[in-house]
């Protein structure tokens, strides 16, 4: 299942270019930005994923590098989409009238029963939900968004988070695992 979407490789020429000046400079190291190293690690991702077909896989791959559980690595995904933080702007995954509100809309939109998924391409990565009664097109979301709802783990978790009654919950783990994920690389600190 490969794309033939474009994918930004300029954080991986620029990475390339810097090794290359320092070798020519007889350098021991290299040290770039944090935030050059996550646009670095972000597209040599998504060469992966392209090659080995599987975004959804990746995802968890990534989610164990960071140490996360599978419930942190669902809460923190379905507040990151609610909050509107794809990289390249697209609504993909975005499940909330309430764009860059912190609520469990994600999980509530993703597992809604009056929403009907189908692919919205032959490639198989974008999907379409669309209401059931007016077949009108409510939410587009990708792989990632789907496999909470198709992994019966996954799904668990995100029917915790979909319930009426759990916003104050997802908050709660969102805030948790955000923090943690913001801290992972403080090795001046020790978080619980």
């Amino acid at each position: 299942m490969q794309t033939n979407d474009p994918i930004n490789t300029i954080p991986i020429q620029q990475f390339i270019q810097q090794v290359k000046t320092a070798d020519a400079g007889n350098q021991k190291e290299i040290k770039i930005p944090l935030a050059q190293a996550k646009a670095l690690v972000f597209s040599l991702s998504t060469v992966m994923a392209n090659q080995t077909g599987r975004l959804e896989k990746l995802i968890i791959d990534k989610a164990q590098l960071m140490t996360l559980t599978a419930p942190e690595m669902t809460v923190l995904i379905g507040g990151m989409m609610v909050l509107n933080t794809n990289f390249d702007g697209s609504n993909y995954g975005v499940f909330t009238k309430k764009v860059g509100t912190l609520t469990n809309d994600y999980f509530k939109n993703l597992l809604d029963m009056n929403i009907t998924w189908s692919d919205k391409d032959d490639k198989e990565q974008y999907f379409q939900g669309k209401n059931r009664k007016t077949n009108k097109v409510i939410w587009e979301g990708s792989r990632v968004d789907l496999i909470f709802g198709s992994n019966s783990q996954l799904r668990a978790i995100a029917e915790v988070y979909a319930s009426d009654d759990s916003n104050a919950k997802f908050i709660k783990d969102f805030s948790k695992v955000w923090s943690k994920v913001m801290n992972l690389d403080r090795f001046d600190k020790k978080i619980n």
